[in-house]
């Protein structure tokens, strides 16, 4: 059985077609190292937008290979616990309702906590996520973090 990688692509569709309006380098590139990884035989979930309803949620390219799309234009509210207050709300009117929406956003349901095991990477997006690390032995598991920044526009 074939390890399965899951890769997040916000911006970019590796079905857009060469050459068409909604295919600028990243797609090209990232339909590129899809298909390089999946021929090293590796299967592959390449998450991206569906900006089109028309688009079916999952697109099989090849076997071990597919393209899923999740729903695009979602609002979020850039909220943790380095939000002191809200711009044209009195201070505490302002903090109160960020411990609101603080404890809203963290109930059980909405939380992701990850059980690692040997091989796992896991990436977010620090615009749409809260983050928080829980304890642990760096005496006796190495930990191994890369960030990467893109800029939006």
């Amino acid at each position: 059985m074939a390890s399965r990688i899951a890769v997040i692509s916000d911006h970019a569709s590796p079905l857009a077609v060469a050459g068409g309006i909604d295919s600028g380098g990243q797609n090209i590139y990232v339909a590129s190292i899809a298909r390089h990884v999946h021929a090293l035989g590796y299967e592959l979930d390449v998450f991206t937008r569906r900006d089109n309803p028309a688009l079916p949620e999952i697109v099989e390219v090849c076997k071990g290979l597919r393209i899923v799309h999740v729903r695009a234009g979602r609002k979020a509210l850039y909220l943790a616990s380095h939000a002191s207050h809200i711009v044209g709300l009195p201070l505490e009117e302002g903090r109160a309702l960020l411990a609101e929406l603080t404890a809203h956003a963290t109930q059980p349901q909405f939380v992701y906590r990850h059980d690692w095991r040997l091989g796992d990477l896991v990436a977010w997006d620090n615009l749409a996520t809260m983050h928080r690390g829980t304890p642990f032995d760096d005496t006796r598991h190495p930990r191994d973090m890369r960030r990467t920044t893109v800029l939006e526009r």
